[in-house]
């Protein structure tokens, strides 16, 4: 329609009404006879642009950004998170649960955050066959609503709003402090694929059941979906490792003086643990061997507690090392534990849970391992340089072993700051007040925005989340 003399015309829009008015007066116009243009040269200076700006506020067009939201249902129940890998500072974890309530009737819905010891398949449980122990848990009910109703996320809202299901009903849940880490013993190693199909260790789940007794609640009244909460460590300054011994095996001789040094008390997984060490031989014996390693110490609380130590890297000397009587030694020697190198070696190791995960690392050292007990934990995992010396009198006799142990932190480096786009699905105030009737649910506003227009600033992706 074409604009009347009193009618504005936008000013964007304006250049368009002007080329339709030229093609109605004369149809002959060639479009192509305007100026020649290099597409690859006009994309590249639009890219250079920047932002698309708004020719009357001379504002920036809003970036379009999103978060992923999984999801696992069993038909009858369906389970939504915000997220299914979390970091050791996020305080909760939350989403919704969709059900029609003619089909749930008088029973009770609940929604459970659990550590548990697990041994066996998952398709072996309903036989008996399969072991199972809770190391810690938090329990929501959402069915019926109770009062003191924790208010709704950012991330909530949007779902309801967008999600087709008639019902739907949030949950809120804040992450114990002593929520152990999620921790997995290596089988035979024969496999790649043994550790998916025989998970044995700590997992964590979350859980959405219909009924109040959950040992007796059957598919499809509940589902489940997997999750892990990473536990990083900032590598700060601190003191270096430092172990050293004096030791005499006869009266009247001389001493024997072993010293070892890391360069740092906490490492990254990937990185070079440099041992420095340091040996005064005073003595009359000669050393004749020497062994650097890595051990992994595993201590499992559950079931039938058990303590066992594996190495996961280790340096020999090599023939013809020796230090005589009276001789000094001063070497730096280097070691990288990888879960690489001991894939098929040795049952038993314990690796990081990480959800559905071939190349996941060695497990970390359980953080607050003197804070809380054993049993909180289900498997407290640590590490320490083992040197071993082999010394002899008489020719290659060995006659004594002396034996040091240096113990480190091994951790997973914490990733970037996440970026401005990136949506923020849980809260960060570490001391909510808490419901008498859910411990584990906030009473406080969770998400607090400048504006209630940013709820709607993002959109939702949705993942299925399938067990094999």
């Amino acid at each position: 329609m074409k604009p009347t003399k009193n009618s504005k015309v936008d000013p964007v829009v304006e250049p368009v009404v002007n080329l339709m008015e030229d093609l109605a007066v004369n149809p002959a116009v060639d479009l192509a006879a305007g100026p020649v243009v290099n597409p690859a040269e006009n994309f590249a200076e639009d890219l250079a642009a920047g932002p698309v700006i708004n020719p009357e506020g001379d504002l920036p067009v809003p970036e379009y950004r999103f978060t992923t939201v999984y999801l696992t249902t069993s038909g009858k129940i369906t389970l939504y998170a915000g997220k299914n890998n979390f970091a050791h500072n996020e305080k909760y974890i939350d989403g919704v649960v969709a059900f029609d309530p003619a089909y749930v009737g008088d029973r009770k819905v609940f929604v459970r955050l659990a550590a548990l010891f697990q041994s066996g398949r998952y398709d072996l449980q309903s036989i008996g066959l399969s072991s199972e122990a809770i190391v810690n848990q938090v329990i929501q009910q959402i069915y019926p609503p109770l009062e003191n109703q924790t208010p709704l996320t950012a991330l909530q809202k949007k779902m309801m709003d967008n999600l087709k299901e008639k019902y739907l009903f949030p949950y809120n849940i804040q992450w114990p402090e002593n929520f152990p880490s999620a921790v997995i013993l290596q089988s035979s190693g024969d496999d790649e694929d043994d550790d998916d199909d025989y998970p044995c260790g700590v997992l964590h789940e979350i859980r959405a059941y219909i009924g109040e007794k959950l040992d007796k609640i059957q598919y499809p009244d509940f589902t489940l979906m997997e999750i892990q909460k990473v536990i990083y460590e900032s590598a700060v300054p601190g003191e270096q490792p430092r172990i050293e011994r004096d030791l005499s095996f006869l009266p009247f001789e001389g001493t024997f003086h072993i010293e070892c040094t890391l360069d740092k008390k906490i490492y990254y997984h990937g990185e070079t643990i440099a041992v420095n060490i340091h040996i005064s031989n005073n003595t009359k014996h000669t050393v004749r061997k020497m062994y650097v390693s890595v051990r992994q110490s595993t201590h499992i609380f559950v079931f039938l507690p058990t303590k066992y130590k594996l190495t996961v890297a280790e340096i020999k000397s090599e023939g013809g090392f020796k230090i005589e009587p009276g001789a000094n030694l001063s070497r730096t020697f280097e070691l990288t534990p990888l879960r690489s190198e001991n894939r098929k070696k040795k049952s038993g190791l314990a690796i990081d849970g990480s959800i559905k995960s071939l190349d996941t690392n060695l497990a970390p050292t359980t953080v607050n391992a003197d804070k809380f007990s054993g049993e909180e934990h289900g498997i407290i995992v640590e590490y320490f340089v083992k040197i071993k010396v082999c010394l002899s009198r008489l020719g290659r006799i060995i006659t004594n072993r002396v034996k040091l142990e240096v113990p480190f932190v091994l951790m997973s480096k914490e990733p970037p700051p996440k970026s401005e786009t990136s949506f923020p699905s849980t809260p960060a105030d570490p001391s909510p007040a808490q419901s008498e009737n859910n411990p584990g649910v906030s009473n406080e506003d969770l998400i607090r925005l400048e504006s209630d227009d940013n709820d709607n600033d993002f959109d939702i992706k949705y993942e299925a989340l399938m067990r094999e």
